[in-house]
């Protein structure tokens, strides 16, 4: 299973005991743990202790977060899934030819399929964009 970051976003530093283990993170630090760990350990109710006053003690306040970009990483890499980004590719219709940029799709169809464009709308724009 993935590792992800566990951040500490109090100001005091945080300890639990958890599956036989103390798990220490420092104020404004981080840990780290397998993902599905990391999910059991945020979703535990901890210790509670109060102060003279009847309140909360801060110290014991569980402020934990996993990191969002680890998070995510970890999704993708237990469904399958990859960054949306770095696998996008655009084709072209006419030819089946594969660009990395809208762009280069775009240069590519201006240059080679104009004509084959039914849509006269669509030819006009394409063809009074200068940027391409």
């Amino acid at each position: 299973m993935p590792n992800v970051k566990v951040h500490n976003l109090n100001k005091y530093d945080y300890s639990e005991k958890f599956k036989g283990s103390m798990i220490n993170i420092p104020a404004g630090g981080h840990i780290i743990m397998e993902y599905f760990e990391a999910e059991q350990f945020l979703s535990r109710a901890n210790a509670v202790r109060f102060l003279k006053n009847g309140r909360q003690d801060p110290k014991t306040y569980k402020m934990l977060k996993i990191d969002e970009d680890d998070k995510k990483e970890a999704y993708d890499q237990m469904h399958g899934t990859k960054n949306e980004d770095s696998e996008k590719t655009y084709v072209c219709h006419a030819c089946s030819k594969e660009f990395l940029t809208k762009t280069g799709l775009l240069k590519h169809i201006k240059s080679k399929h104009k004509d084959l464009m039914v849509d006269s709308e669509a030819r006009d724009e394409l063809i009074d964009d200068e940027d391409i």
